[in-house]
């Protein structure tokens, strides 16, 4: 079996007469190659059988198109620096077999769960985090020492910012959870 354009919706091969080929060593002109496909296939990956068939350079791009013209040669050759350009334009059946297979990939709303359905959180940065962290422990090392001064009982004070920790329902309730279990320790 023959090798068939990589390129989406051209199903040319070595066997429709048209030539064919690899993709080039030059890592530079590989990667241009490679995006020339990407444009239609996003999830294009190279192997070692991948090849572009001659449909898709020009004619400048070939080596020999004058000997070919004269009908001294047969088989075209690619210029060293050649880069595909022409994208072949989709028939109404190959649009309709690329849509049908689109949906076929995409999960039907009896199929989505909700371990399938990913909500983002939107995270903080940790310039803002640090700045949070250390707020609350200014103010718990500010209440602890008040506390202290007043000879407020230390498990008066230790309740008083518990509570106020369950009260909050975010990241400073942990964080004066934490300081109070660390103090209390202390203590």
């Amino acid at each position: 079996m023959g090798k068939r354009c990589v390129v989406m919706f051209c199903s040319n091969s070595c066997h429709t007469g048209q030539s064919v080929h690899v993709f080039p060593k030059n890592p530079v002109l590989r990667r241009q190659w490679i995006r020339f496909v990407e444009v239609k296939r996003a999830n294009f990956k190279l192997t070692e059988n991948s090849v572009i068939c001659g449909a898709h350079f020009e004619k400048e791009c070939m080596s020999n198109a004058l000997k070919i013209a004269m009908g001294y040669s047969v088989r075209p050759l690619l210029s060293p620096d050649a880069v595909p350009t022409i994208q072949p334009a989709p028939t109404e059946e190959q649009m309709a077999k690329a849509r049908r297979a689109c949906r076929s990939k995409r999960p039907r709303d009896s199929q989505a769960t909700t371990s399938t359905i990913q909500t983002k959180v939107p995270r903080k940065s940790r310039a803002v985090e640090k700045r949070e962290t250390d707020r609350v422990s200014t103010r718990f090392l500010f209440i602890c020492n008040s506390a202290k001064e007043k000879k407020v009982p230390i498990l008066m004070c230790w309740q008083t910012l518990w509570s106020m920790g369950n009260n909050n329902n975010n990241k400073n309730a942990v964080l004066f959870q934490y300081f109070l279990l660390k103090t209390r320790q202390n203590i």
